[in-house]
């Protein structure tokens, strides 16, 4: 039949104890989560995003202010689970709470900017300009090279 003895028994036990409903499917999300974040504290995150459009880095910092304890990670999950919209969504003209800052050089080539662009693929072969180094293989190396044989001319005797 296929089907262990031990998982044939699991759904005879729920059938004789819950009938035809025993055997649908049931959710596999635990009944409890003891370490959820609190309802009020999600709705909290929901405000503060609305009202000041506060990134999850500026939350948790005013949650930080009040001693309450909640990561950068879940303050984003909580925003996307309440389809709360991108700060740049929040207002109907589109501004943002940011003021674009202005950059200084220190001193003349400081900073700067280059574009790259990859046109097309690069080669995985080496310019000529820097090839690969030679390394000797050590003498007991199965690749090392062997010195050329040495030839003897054979002289006759009477010279």
């Amino acid at each position: 039949m296929g089907l262990s003895r031990a998982c044939a028994s699991k759904w005879v036990n729920r059938w004789r104890r819950h009938g035809e409903l025993g055997l649908h499917d049931r959710p596999s999300t635990p009944h409890e989560q003891p370490t959820a974040t609190p309802a009020e504290v999600v709705a909290r995150i929901a405000q503060l995003r609305r009202a000041h459009k506060w990134s999850a880095r500026r939350i948790r910092l005013e949650f930080a202010a009040d001693r309450i304890v909640v990561w950068v990670r879940t303050i984003s999950r909580h925003l996307v689970m309440l389809r709360v919209e991108p700060r740049r969504f929040l207002d109907p003209d589109g501004d943002t709470n940011r003021e674009p800052g202005r950059i200084v050089a220190r001193y003349p080539g400081h900073m700067i900017h280059l574009d790259v662009k990859k046109v097309g693929t690069i080669p995985r072969r080496r310019p000529m300009a820097c090839p690969r180094p030679r390394v000797s293989p050590s003498p007991s190396s199965p690749t090392a090279r062997k010195p050329p044989p040495v030839v003897r001319l054979r002289t006759p005797w009477w010279s």
